[in-house]
């Protein structure tokens, strides 16, 4: 199974991420990725999305809240009875301003 993937640049001095700007909606269990290529590392924080508030999360089978890229990871199964998650993630690098895009999961 490959990484359905996320490419990090510096462009205009700022942070892009394509594709869609690193938002994505995927289905629970799905294998991400995100890339710096020459611009590596990037730090990748990610939260809970709840109400607009940001609460630190692991939302990777066996992954920190926080980690560096290159960075790969399978999407927790979201438990029987829980709603869906939005997961929002700070990409960020010294220097240039974060950018902060939402992943949203699907059950299967």
């Amino acid at each position: 199974m490959s990484a359905q993937g996320f490419t990090i640049h510096i462009a205009d001095k700022k942070i892009n991420v394509t594709p869609k700007g690193g938002n994505g909606r995927f289905k629970e269990t799905a294998l991400l990725g995100w890339d710096g290529g020459n611009d590596n590392p990037f730090t990748l924080q990610f939260f809970i999305y709840d109400s607009g508030k940001q609460l630190p999360t692991e939302p990777f089978e066996g992954s920190p809240s926080e980690v560096t890229t290159p960075f790969t990871g399978t999407l927790k199964a979201v438990p029987a009875g829980q709603d869906a998650p939005a997961y929002s993630y700070t990409i960020s690098k010294p220097g240039y301003p974060p950018l902060d895009p939402i992943i949203i999961v699907d059950r299967k």
